[in-house]
């Protein structure tokens, strides 16, 4: 069977997830008797390529679920929600491809978080909420529109900018960042008024 390619973010893990359980998720019981497709993960994006209403009609046959993965959208959007939604926006964001499938099943499945997970959970928000912070440094604005965050994770960086993207004006960002799980950095991306970024270089990926 020929692989798949995922982008490693929000976007790329929730495609994945979906064609892993179908509309079993919260059911680990037939986890065994699917056949999985092999995944190849390519470099992230800025996770926001999310699963337009009708590609979700072909892909989830429940409309609870799709109405659940819908919301999850509107979160990841904005960065804000329940705690499982943020969360698994930060844990997609930072690549831990597992913390995120335990959450992105939680949250379409509408169960409550265990408390080891929710731990996690929080870590990985409050994580994210100390990025956010550091992101805004005068010292890290420089020359003027561009952003030195190469201490950060691709991903992680740019969820951090963009929760403070009303403080810059409409012309493009420039963000240096470091790399992501799959490509070494730095990277650059070019980030717009609206939080959408793409990448500058980059194109490296992993199996």
């Amino acid at each position: 069977m020929e692989p798949v390619s995922r982008r490693l973010d929000a976007a790329g893990i929730i495609r994945w997830r979906i064609s892993f359980r179908g509309d079993n998720f919260g059911d680990s019981s037939d986890t065994g008797k699917r056949r999985v497709t092999p995944v190849t993960w390519d470099p992230s994006g800025d996770g926001l390529d999310l699963p337009s209403p009708s590609e979700l009609l072909d892909l989830v046959s429940s409309p609870r679920q799709r109405v659940r993965l819908l919301r999850l959208s509107a979160h990841i959007l904005q960065f804000d929600g329940p705690l499982c939604a943020k969360s698994f926006t930060t844990a997609a964001a930072s690549g831990a491809l597992p913390l995120a499938s335990l959450l992105l099943d939680a949250w379409i499945a509408g169960t409550i978080l265990r408390p080891r997970l929710e731990a996690r959970a929080r870590r990985s928000v409050l994580i994210q909420q100390r990025c956010a912070r550091r992101a805004m440094s005068p010292n890290r604005r420089w020359p003027t529109g561009a952003l030195h965050l190469h201490d950060m994770p691709a991903g992680i960086a740019l969820l951090a900018v963009r929760s403070h993207r009303h403080l810059w004006s409409a012309n493009p960002l420039i963000i240096r960042s470091a790399g992501d799980r799959v490509q070494s950095g730095p990277l650059w991306w070019s980030m717009d008024k609206t939080g959408h970024a793409m990448i500058l270089n980059g194109t490296a990926r992993m199996s």
